[in-house]
């Protein structure tokens, strides 16, 4: 996936660790950041959903690896025109 993306799996998701506060695991970084690759959302799309993830957390009272695992299924399965 990530030769197909033209990206460095591991790097975007430790970029993802300073946005999160380092609420996830690299485990859970690194699958939202294959599945926002496979499904074709960029570096700055990812990093922008991990962002409302965050706030969401927050907001809800939610696990943090919750709601960006929700949040990257949700709107890859929307952007592949699955609803559900």
């Amino acid at each position: 996936v990530g030769n197909a993306a033209g990206q460095n799996l591991p790097y975007v998701a430790e970029g993802l660790k300073e946005i999160s506060g380092a609420a996830v695991s690299l485990e859970a970084r690194m699958r939202s950041t294959a599945l926002a690759f496979s499904a074709g959302f960029s570096t700055e799309q990812l990093e922008a959903l991990t962002r409302v993830a965050k706030g969401a957390s927050v907001a809800l009272g939610r696990d943090m690896g919750d709601a960006m695992d929700r949040l990257v299924r949700g709107t890859a399965n929307f952007r592949e025109g699955r609803l559900f």
